[in-house]
Formats: structure tokens, C-alpha cells, sequence
């Protein structure tokens, strides 16, 4: 079977480029992401740079889109497959690419992307219509928003857009878009998680309901609450898997970790479309026990939203759900059945997927 890094090596704008020298690059962009970050507005990429860096930022972050829809409702699937797609901020197309593979290219009604970065957005070009030739009229890469007016119902990616521009830059996005469904995967750190708990708030504002990860955002998030009380704290969800061996080599020669990928993936909408919205989530593992796997969940119930500690039986449990249990993702929806509320903060539970 084709690997998405074999299917996406002849597009890249230096396809000549060995694993070793791919993997020094990735060491320097790593340095300029981190240690020398203040540097970042005014760094121009390079063809070698852009060809590192989609060859291994790419594949790992593409798996955070199928992640996200496949905690959506079936019916918002549905929708979404037939959209005009905004990717803003869309670096090498990796979001784009990810919604073609995951919905199909004979859906989607326009696949738009946006970045100030030119050698970027010719790496996207290269990808996109390389990868899905039939799809070349619908693709458009651009860095221009003025000319784009639709009538279609639109979904808006924020690509770890939100962590480099400002949340007022964000919400003036939005307002000019005017997207029916709005996804965003960034980062996943206490910073990012603060400027997602103020466009939360302002979502709400505008009408528009969370279809994930939060139960509700009618209601005060119980992070960010315990966060104004001086606590530290974050929510945000997990990836963990193994990539594919190209691009686990990748990161072992360049020493970067991508098999446990935290990040906030939160996906707003306009839709009437709720009832299958889960009421629980999986938030943060807490202890493994010979007994029982210990979770803190967040819950809507009458009084709003509240975290819980879930005390789940391993008895109750196949050996192919224990399994399961040891690898779950943050952030994952699930059905449950009170055994006993053993305190106000902690209930035995049954769960099923």
C-alpha cells in the first residue's frame, strides 16, 4: 500500500532531497519554532525548507482531520462533504489534502487555500493538483481574500492560524467569511488554549453551536474557570499512533517526537443539527489501576458543565477494550451507564463506544 509520504515525494518542490538532508532541515525549522520563534514573522522559507517540511509536518499533522470528523455527527459529515472549503493559513495544502482523502474530491464544491507565504502556496499547488488532477477546477491557492464571495455553505480550517495571528484578526476572518462551520486545529498549549476560551466565548455570540469537543458552550468551560482561579490548567486532546515508517525514520534522525501529538481541535456551526452532540468527553487520563482505568470527563448536566473523575471497571471491560482503554485519544466521545456515584466528583461508570 502507497504511504501518503510516497504519494507525496514527487510534488514536493525538491524531490531530490535524501532523508538525511531532510531531516538536518527539519532540526534548523525546528530552531526557528522554537528557541528563535521571535524571528518567525520575518522568516522567508526556502524550496528545500518547504520540501522538509511538508515531507514531515504533513503526514503527521493530516492525522489530526480524520480524528476530528470522525467524532462529528454523521449528518454534519454529510454536510461538510459537500462544502466550499476555506483553508486560511493552508501552508503546504495539508488540510486540503486531508479533506480530499477523508470526503472525496467529486463532492466539494470549491478548495480554497490562503497564505501569505508564496513558495508555500506553490508547494499546495504541487501537491493538490499532482495528488487530484481531476479536482484542478475546483483547486484554488491564493493569498488574495478580496475577490472571494459565495453563496455556498463554506467551511472555514484555521490551521495553527489561531496560534500565529491575533484573536481579533481571527474573529475579522470569520466576520468576512461567513462560514457555516468553522475547524480549528492548533497547538496544544495553555497559551493557545486562552485565546480558544476567548473566541469560545465569542462564537457564542454569534449563534453558533460546538459540535466538538465541547458539550455545550452555553455554559462556562470548567478549565477555564479553574484557570481565573489561579490553577493551572488546559484542555486540549491528544493524537497517539504510529506514522508511517518513512516518516518514523524522519523523526528518529531528527530527534522529533510526533507519535503523541497534543493539540486543540475545536469545530463550530451553524447547523440545527445537535442531538447527537455527546454530552461526555474523555479529558484527561488519571490512573490505570489492576481494577480500573480512572478519567476525568467533561460532563453536561443540569447545573451546566463540570469535570468528574470516571472510575471504569476493568471487569466490565473485553481485553480488546482494555486494550483500547490504554490508547484512547483525549477528546473522545462515549456512551456511559452509572454504577455508583461514589462522591460528588467521582462515579463508577460502564462505558460503551
Amino acid at each position: 500500500m502507497t504511504t501518503l509520504f510516497q504519494r507525496i515525494k514527487p510534488f514536493l518542490l525538491a524531490p531530490e532531497m535524501s532523508e538525511r538532508r531532510i531531516a538536518g532541515v527539519l532540526e534548523s525549522i525546528k530552531e526557528t519554532y522554537t528557541t528563535k520563534r521571535t524571528t518567525l514573522e520575518e522568516k522567508k522559507w526556502s524550496d528545500k525548507e518547504v520540501s522538509a517540511y511538508a515531507s514531515f509536518y504533513l503526514p503527521t499533522n493530516y492525522q489530526k482531520f480524520s480524528t476530528l470528523m470522525k467524532q462529528l455527527p454523521l449528518e454534519i459529515q454529510a454536510q461538510l462533504s459537500t462544502c466550499e472549503v476555506i483553508d486560511f493559513g493552508t501552508g503546504p495544502g495539508t488540510y486540503l489534502i486531508a479533506y480530499i482523502d477523508y470526503f472525496g474530491s467529486k463532492k466539494a464544491s470549491k478548495l480554497i487555500g490562503i497564505d501569505k507565504d508564496r513558495l508555500m502556496l506553490s508547494q499546495a499547488e504541487s501537491l493538490l493538483l499532482g495528488l487530484f488532477p481531476e479536482a484542478k477546477n475546483k483547486i484554488s491557492l491564493i493569498n488574495d481574500t478580496s475577490f472571494i464571495k459565495s453563496e455556498d455553505s463554506r467551511l472555514l480550517i484555521f490551521g495553527n492560524s489561531l496560534n500565529e495571528l491575533s484573536v481579533d484578526k481571527v474573529k475579522d476572518i470569520i466576520t468576512h467569511f461567513d462560514p457555516q462551520y468553522i475547524l480549528f486545529i492548533e497547538p496544544g498549549t495553555p497559551t493557545v488554549f486562552d485565546s480558544m476560551t476567548d473566541m469560545r466565548k465569542w462564537l457564542a455570540q454569534q449563534e453558533f453551536a460546538c459540535f466538538y469537543p465541547c458539550p455545550s458552550i452555553k455554559h462556562e468551560c470548567p478549565v477555564a474557570k479553574r484557570v481565573s482561579e489561579g490553577q493551572e490548567d488546559w484542555c486540549h486532546q491528544v493524537w497517539r499512533g504510529v506514522h508511517d515508517e518513512e516518516v518514523e525514520r524522519l523523526g528518529q534522525i531528527a530527534k522529533i517526537d510526533r507519535r503523541t501529538m497534543p493539540f486543540i481541535g475545536h469545530f463550530y456551526g451553524k447547523s440545527e443539527v445537535q442531538s447527537e452532540v455527546s454530552q461526555v468527553r474523555f479529558m484527561r487520563f488519571i490512573n490505570e489501576s489492576k481494577h480500573s482505568f480512572d478519567w476525568e470527563v467533561c460532563l453536561l448536566g443540569s447545573e451546566g458543565l463540570s469535570l468528574l473523575i470516571f472510575e471504569i471497571p476493568k471487569r466490565g471491560l473485553s481485553k480488546a477494550d482494555q486494550k483500547y482503554m490504554k490508547k484512547i485519544s483525549v477528546g473522545e466521545n462515549f456512551s456511559y451507564e452509572v454504577m455508583k456515584k461514589l462522591s460528588d466528583k467521582r462515579w463508577r461508570v460502564s462505558i460503551s463506544f
